[in-house]
């Protein structure tokens, strides 16, 4: 009796554990802010015709327009509600599931439930659950486009309703992310080899309403396009990426850490287990959908300009899952029920313990600070947002009415001397920081030099900060060495040459280089350079860090001085991978471009852990 029941019971475990995790993210709604992307959407929700809307609203995004219709649609309802906002995003996510769980049905009964296990528990699926942004609505319809063309391959005549569904899904998903449109491609070739001969007239006309359909979002996507990416060449902030960053994703995907490398062996051994019975064109299909999607998405980001990170890359996941589907066949479903199970409980530990996703990654940088003001400390605080979007600003400072805050954007996070003025007309006891550098926080400490309280995860990162002695002062970063040079001299020196003399006129008077590779060098960190001069006023004196593999400058940074006090910083990003094993050289150097002599009285050069749960938030 038990052996002809131990399935079911299986089964019924199974969906109340998954059941029991859904319903964590409908409970913690609430808790879920605006990112910067949605408060950036929320932004360009206040046009009110179609000519405003898509050249105002959509234009000047890198993405087609579904979701910030959707966007503004919901503000025109609902006003500006972060709940209202992302609680159809959030319903999605849990369709996810069941829709992951009815494709792996579709290829052999029982790995359904291996799928649905990653759209309950990944952590990067659970991570983008509730932001309402293009992934969770991308592989809504990349799912639904997935099944429709095994239906479409199995069904013949093809049925209407799955014709008008794969119509729908295909145009949903290449008007919501850039990477349906590849996505698309990559599965039409497939599919027209697949399809019966009968059929294939039916599926040229779903093809062709398609493309109709689609048709008047081509203005805006060749203007998008033209944007070209993300990279700093195009004034944004992604750096190319190095190949190593293809296995990493595969490992994000598998869960992150030590979960990611058990369920990758699972699958090879899955893999072996089954090679004799694997069905040769799903393989195909799924190695298409995500092998080769990756690789042009990466060759792009190397050879034109940078656009490959993760949450691009998600959609491209599912096409793994339908290889490891493919690899069930062999298994019996008692089996892949309980591998099921496995699955789903190593995910849920790596991604709501381990990661602690809901307490680490999903508060707001603002909402939280501002609650804690408005309790303690209602009058005498000030406000300075150093990376934000505008939208924040009119959204939360208003709520709490703060009476001096300043807004600076991304774009002026360089342009410290604003700031240095605005800080210093402060009389407030308090100073309310988001999302500082470094070099930011050393202007601050001049003015607000003790820490209240930070609150730092993976999406969050500010300070509190006081002029008041009696509140303790914390540790504001990681420094992973610190090297103050109190002596000085002319010319190129290490710290083992200093020499006695501390005034310097050359254009290029003094330069400090060390090798690089005995450092510890970590994606996120940040090299920073404080000199104290004898300058009081605007001169050509500036700061310079550079870090040289052999003889090329890959990465440079420099700032002027303000009040006798120079400060720089170089934010060690992606790059660092390409030159691990090369010899790096980095270097601290003055450029006196007026010749002027000056009195150096401190320097000091140090490299920072900034903001360490936000870099290694997919370890």
């Amino acid at each position: 009796m038990w052996e002809s029941h131990r399935i079911v019971y299986f089964k019924y475990l199974f969906w109340i554990i998954t059941i029991g995790i859904l319903g964590l993210r409908l409970g913690l709604l609430n808790a879920y802010q605006l990112t910067y992307d949605e408060c950036s959407a929320l932004e360009r929700s206040v046009f009110n015709t179609w000519h405003s809307f898509w050249n105002n609203a959509v234009k000047p995004d890198a993405h087609p327009f579904l979701l910030q219709a959707y966007t503004v649609f919901i503000v025109n309802l609902f006003g500006y509600s972060a709940a209202a906002l992302k609680l159809p995003i959030l319903l999605l996510s849990i369709l996810n599931v069941f829709l992951a769980f009815k494709l792996g049905e579709r290829i052999y009964t029982g790995s359904g439930y291996i799928l649905s296990a990653f759209f309950t528990a990944s952590f990067i699926i659970v991570y983008y659950a509730p932001i309402a942004r293009m992934y969770t609505p991308g592989l809504s319809f990349t799912l639904i486009l997935i099944l429709t063309s095994l239906n479409c391959i199995k069904q013949e005549p093809i049925h209407w309703k799955t014709g008008l569904l794969w119509i729908f899904s295909a145009w949903a998903l290449v008007s919501t992310h850039h990477m349906g449109i590849l996505l698309l491609i990559t599965l039409i070739p497939m599919l027209a080899f697949k399809i019966s001969k009968s059929n294939r007239k039916t599926f040229g006309l779903m093809l062709a309403i398609t493309l109709l359909l689609y048709a008047p979002q081509l203005p805006v996507t060749w203007v998008q396009l033209h944007h070209a990416g993300i990279g700093p060449a195009q004034g944004g902030w992604l750096d190319p990426p190095h190949w190593s960053m293809i296995i990493k994703w595969i490992l994000v995907f598998l869960g992150t850490g030590y979960a990611a490398w058990f369920l990758g062996a699972l699958a090879l051994w899955m893999f072996w287990k089954s090679r004799h019975h694997i069905s040769m064109f799903i393989v195909l299909l799924g190695f298409v959908l995500a092998v080769i999607n990756v690789l042009v998405i990466y060759l792009y980001s190397i050879w034109l300009a940078p656009i490959m990170q993760f949450s691009v890359l998600v959609f491209s996941g599912i096409g793994f899952l339908m290889i490891w589907a493919a690899c069930t066949k062999g298994f019996s479903e008692n089996s892949l029920v309980i591998m099921g199970l496995l699955v789903l409980g190593i995910l849920a530990i790596q991604t709501f313990y381990v990661k602690a996703i809901y307490p680490q990654h999903l508060k707001s940088a603002y909402e939280e600070p501002y609650s804690i003001l408005k309790q303690n400390h209602t009058k005498g605080v000030s406000a300075l947002f150093c990376n934000s979007e505008p939208f924040i600003h009119t959204l939360f400072i208003s709520k709490y009415n703060l009476k001096n805050q300043h807004f600076f954007p991304v774009a002026q996070n360089a342009d410290m001397r604003a700031k240095e003025i605005w800080l210093a007309q402060q009389k407030t006891p308090y100073i309310l920081v988001a999302s500082p550098f470094p070099v930011e926080l050393e202007r601050i400490k001049q003015y607000y030099p003790y820490v209240v309280t930070h609150h730092e995860t993976a999406a969050v990162n500010w300070y509190l900060m006081s002029r008041q002695a009696q509140h303790s002062k914390h540790n504001i970063y990681n420094t992973v060495f610190t090297e103050n040079w109190p002596q000085f001299t002319s010319g190129t020196i290490t710290s083992n040459q200093i020499q006695q003399q501390n005034t310097f006129n050359a254009e290029f008077p003094l330069a400090i280089q060390y090798n690089y590779n005995t450092r510890s060098l970590k994606e996120g960190d940040v090299l920073f350079a404080k000199a104290i001069t004898d300058t009081t006023s605007d001169t050509f004196l500036e700061l310079c860090i550079a870090v040289k593999a052999k003889s090329n400058t890959i990465a440079y940074a420099s700032a002027n001085g303000i009040n006798g006090k120079i400060l720089t910083q170089l934010y060690i990003g992606p790059w660092i991978q390409t030159y691990k094993g090369d010899t790096l050289t980095a270097s601290v150097y003055f450029w006196n471009k007026n010749f002027k002599t000056h009195a150096l009285k401190q320097l000091r050069i140090s490299q920072i852990q900034y903001w360490p749960q936000h870099w290694t938030m997919w370890d």
